[in-house]
């Protein structure tokens, strides 16, 4: 739930004095464009601990063991060959061969070296799961702060609300009011109760995932009301993300893995050598030598040079392609933040240059706005405050991922 129900205006209808936005209320982030917010230590504590003990990225870490050993398998030459023959005739004969086969020396060269290249991609693969991971962590603890400040809020608009709509009907048993205006308080009073219930069902189901992504006990929980620190050349942050991301990485890698594969594919095509030992007794006559032959690829290769030009052509396309859609997604990403930013800056100056609660309160009691005409100002008012909470969130949410995609895992 990312919108409180803007009958979050009755939160002050009967305490028209303390009418004011307080600053960890609306989470205040006047410094967020140069991302100066003080960083509370327990959202440093709870990433430590996903990195720490998250049974994600343990398995993740066995998965990159497992590929590592995996790609070693199958570089050496291939296995030896031997051989037992026993005739049974007029003249019982026996054969014994040994034969072991070698590629081209080249081919053995290439493939430990795309060995290496298949290991760093598969680390390249690890590290960008972790931050997937971390940016998870991230997302639900500015989740976590924002429902924080959101049940706060929503739990003295309740209070409040209750204590506004039992004055109207006192006034409503005195003749002073009217059914229709009854009824509509009431009717937002349920829409805040309704409200504040599905906070906190949503604050509970998001602290259920972290302690499960964290491995942390029942009794872990959030109480920040503030959004941590992040720090982050907003100007440089492009360049500096394209050159720290590791799905670029990735597809660097493949491309070299590409022009690997067509070195290997070409020493495929060299001739490749068998040498052996032969025994062979018949008649008691043994006899036994060394035995030597030569393999030529004629037909079993046919073709392999052209298809790993065409993938390595295809690798450096995928290259250019994820890189223009990174960028483009990055500057988005940027953009967001510092169009969240201004937009904050427009509703604060917004909520100046309006009728405060209190005014807005003086002038019902003084008869000068019927109680439908306060309700919709107050809730212009609500709706502007409203803003700046769920702005702040997402200016936070992209300050987070900004710093993630520039950290090194």
């Amino acid at each position: 739930m990312k919108k409180i129900f803007l009958a979050a205006l009755m939160s002050f209808a009967s305490l028209a004095g303390q009418a004011q936005i307080e600053p960890n209320t609306v989470m205040c982030t006047k410094d967020m464009p140069v991302m100066e917010m003080p960083m509370g230590a327990g959202y440093a504590r709870f990433i430590e601990h996903v990195l720490a003990s998250s049974v994600e990225i343990e398995a993740l870490g066995a998965a990159l063991e497992a590929e590592t050993k995996a790609a070693r398998v199958g570089i050496g030459p291939e296995d030896p060959e031997a051989e037992i023959a026993y005739f049974v005739k007029r003249n019982t004969s026996f054969e014994m061969n040994v034969v072991q086969g070698f590629e081209f020396p080249t081919v053995y060269v290439n493939r430990s070296r795309l060995a290496r290249l298949q290991s760093a991609r598969s680390g390249a693969a690890y590290r960008m799961a972790v931050r997937e991971l971390v940016g998870q962590a991230q997302a639900m603890y500015m989740d976590a702060v924002y429902y924080n400040n959101l049940i706060s809020l929503l739990a003295r608009s309740l209070d409040n609300a209750d204590r506004f709509y039992r004055t109207y009907r006192k006034r409503m048993t005195g003749g002073d009011g009217t059914v229709l205006e009854a009824n509509k308080i009431e009717a937002m009073y349920l829409g805040v109760s309704a409200q504040y219930r599905k906070a906190v069902t949503e604050r509970d189901n998001n602290l259920r995932k972290m302690r499960l992504l964290a491995s942390l006990p029942e009794t872990f929980t959030v109480t920040d009301s503030i959004y941590p620190a992040f720090d982050v050349d907003v100007e440089g942050f492009v360049a500096r993300a394209l050159e720290m991301d590791y799905g670029l990485e990735q597809a660097a890698i493949d491309t070299l893995i590409a022009r690997r594969q067509l070195r290997l594919s070409r020493s495929e095509r060299l001739p490749g050598f068998k040498v052996g030992y032969r025994l062979s007794m018949e008649a008691r006559e043994p006899s036994h030598g060394v035995v030597a032959g030569l393999s030529i690829p004629l037909w079993g290769r046919a073709g392999s040079v052209k298809a790993a030009k065409a993938a390595q052509h295809s690798a450096h396309k995928s290259m250019e392609a994820k890189r223009a859609l990174l960028e483009a997604e990055l500057e988005g990403v940027r953009e967001s933040y510092l169009t969240s930013v201004a937009t904050l800056d427009d509703y604060r100056r917004l909520l100046r240059g309006r009728s405060s609660a209190e005014v807005l309160g003086k002038a019902l009691d003084a008869g000068e706005l019927s109680v439908l005409e306060y309700f919709v100002e107050l809730n212009v008012w609500y709706d502007t405050a409203v803003a700046i909470v769920e702005n702040e969130h997402e200016a936070a949410l992209a300050a987070a991922f900004m710093q993630l995609c520039v950290s090194e895992f």
